[in-house]
């Protein structure tokens, strides 16, 4: 990306931009995405509403 590029970006384009960046987050082997489907699935949505 040229400097002139970088500097017409909106906020929110730049901080797309940061989060591909970003390396993943490691629990064990699992990324952070694979931890929270296998919550998800284990709990559901937190036992809210009497879950």
């Amino acid at each position: 990306m040229r400097p002139k590029d970088f500097w017409r970006l909106h906020p929110q384009e730049f901080w797309w931009l940061a989060d591909l960046r970003k390396p993943v987050k490691m629990y064990g082997s699992l990324t952070e995405s694979d931890v929270a489907e296998l919550y998800h699935h284990a709990y559901g949505d937190g036992g809210q509403d009497g879950e």
